[in-house]
């Protein structure tokens, strides 16, 4: 039984007991689909009907829109879901991460620049202040990566450093930030991008450090992170060379085990993965969908 008490939970026991009268009442469809966050890419009722009520998503995360279109579709998903959803946006350096209108605090590496880890607690308090006037309730940050190679199209700017130490501190403050206005976050990009040059939305990039390395860098700033109460890393498409784990970061079971598990305090994994099309997307989906099913049926997982 899991004690959902302890972290990364720190449930009250009226929260605990709404969790398992919910629980009981799901359907095995409606469990699995609880694991997808997709885009959302409307506001049209009948497509969110489908994704709330066949594929019974359990959080959706809208790019950058106008402020009132957002909050209106925000307002309409949850009005229409049986189970109150997580909406998430990359609210990484301001409410313009989710509103055209949202302010554009700076972006992470300005902020480190300026010496004072409290502008990162002002971003942070920016971004999701804004960001939960409009609904959201999960922001996808603040960016944990490490700028070791500034040739990267996708760390660089959008890190706090190089230095793990000021990244750490950082990002810290971003999560007080966020905590502040009541929104989660997802520290982000486990187990940590910005090693080599490839972008990880295109092709996979590798991690090259040993475990030793690691320790140091990234799983120091995580460790630190986790203990401090965010509910979920975000994992994207990058792997380890040195480490021998013999898995892809998008798949981090046996890593996550070996090293998430590790730390002071848990914290899920959130995979992020890119469609091309919207009919690949769609398609892509129910696939996922069906093997999450197959899996709870096969006990290989427990919800």
């Amino acid at each position: 039984m899991i004690d959902l008490r302890s972290k990364p939970f720190d449930l009250s026991e009226t929260d605990i007991s709404w969790v398992r009268n919910t629980l009981s009442e799901m359907s095995l469809e409606e469990k699995a689909g609880q694991v997808f966050c997709p885009m959302g890419f409307s506001d049209e009722p009948a497509l969110l009907r489908h994704m709330l009520d066949e594929i019974h998503v359990g959080a959706m995360m809208y790019r950058p829109g106008p402020a009132a279109y957002i909050q209106e579709t925000h307002r309409k998903i949850q009005s229409m879901a049986k189970i109150p959803l997580l909406l998430a946006a990359n609210t990484e350096c301001g409410g313009n991460g989710l509103a055209f209108e949202g302010t554009s605090f700076g972006a992470p590496l300005a902020v480190a620049a300026t010496g004072d880890t409290e502008a990162a607690y002002r971003m942070g308090y920016t971004a999701c202040a804004e960001g939960a006037a409009l609904g959201l309730n999960w922001s996808f940050a603040p960016i944990t990566d490490i700028n070791r190679e500034f040739h990267n199209p996708i760390t660089n700017i959008r890190t706090f450093g190089s230095d793990p130490e000021k990244v750490l501190c950082c990002a810290s403050a971003y999560m007080r930030g966020a905590k502040k206005n009541g929104v989660a976050v997802a520290i982000k990009h486990f187990p940590g991008d910005g090693i080599d040059e490839r972008d990880q939305h295109i092709l996979t990039s590798v991690n090259s450090l040993s475990r030793e390395e690691w320790d140091e860098s990234f799983g120091k700033i995580y460790s630190s992170l986790i203990s401090r109460g965010p509910r979920l890393s975000w994992s994207d498409i990058s792997r380890f060379r040195r480490m021998q784990i013999g898995m892809n970061a998008s798949c981090p079971q046996v890593f996550r085990d070996r090293s998430l598990r590790g730390c002071s305090g848990k914290s899920s994994v959130l995979t992020g993965w890119y469609p091309r099309t919207r009919l690949r997307w769609s398609d892509s989906l129910q696939r996922c969908l069906e093997r999450a099913q197959y899996r709870l049926r096969s006990r290989r997982v427990w919800i």
